[in-house]
């Protein structure tokens, strides 16, 4: 999910390297205040997953633009509440102009915030048990796509039936979650 380019600067802070995703004002923003702080909240964790599920085949300032709506038609990530939409409530958020219009995507959300509820997966430990011995990295260039952890906590998910979390979203999410960082040397 998460591409990146050393070399790339931004008129915010010209001398250093982003990610290749930090085109805009909203993933800078995102870049600068919660990429790689997300707390290791259930909600948090199922917010950032349900976003890269969004970002899918788009581009992450796109999903930003929508983030508030997006936030809303999943019930602001409260699992429980998320886990009881119908068919029905997922076709009609799907009307809202608002929202990503993709009712593949809403219904890969909501049917995994049912899995996560029947099987009370616990989303930050999971993500802690996978990478806890994962290097940091000294460059955005050695951010990885996906890893090692990432396909393997990708199958763990996909034996319960989750949907769009494969080996790229897992470990895009353990970048925004902090356990895959960059840490440069001077």
């Amino acid at each position: 999910m998460i591409e990146i380019h050393p070399q790339q600067t931004h008129k915010y802070a010209p001398s250093l390297a982003r990610p290749r995703w930090v085109r805009g004002e909203l993933t800078e923003t995102y870049y600068r205040k919660e990429w790689s702080q997300v707390s290791l909240v259930q909600e948090e964790v199922f917010e950032q997953l349900c976003l890269l599920t969004f970002q899918v085949g788009l581009g992450f300032e796109t999903v930003l633009k929508h983030r508030s709506a997006i936030a809303t038609a999943l019930c602001n990530f409260n699992l429980d509440a998320l886990a009881n939409l119908t068919d029905e409530d997922l076709i009609k958020i799907c009307t809202d102009p608002a929202v990503i219009r993709n009712l593949q995507k809403f219904r890969a959300c909501r049917d995994n915030a049912q899995i996560i509820v029947k099987y009370e997966i616990n989303l930050a430990q999971i993500f802690i048990d996978a990478f806890e011995n994962y290097p940091t990295v000294s460059d955005y260039e050695s951010l990885p796509q996906y890893c090692e952890e990432s396909i393997e906590l990708a199958k763990e998910l996909a034996g319960f039936g989750i949907k769009f979390w494969g080996p790229t979203v897992l470990c895009s999410a353990a970048q925004a979650l902090g356990l895959i960082r960059v840490i440069e040397e001077n």
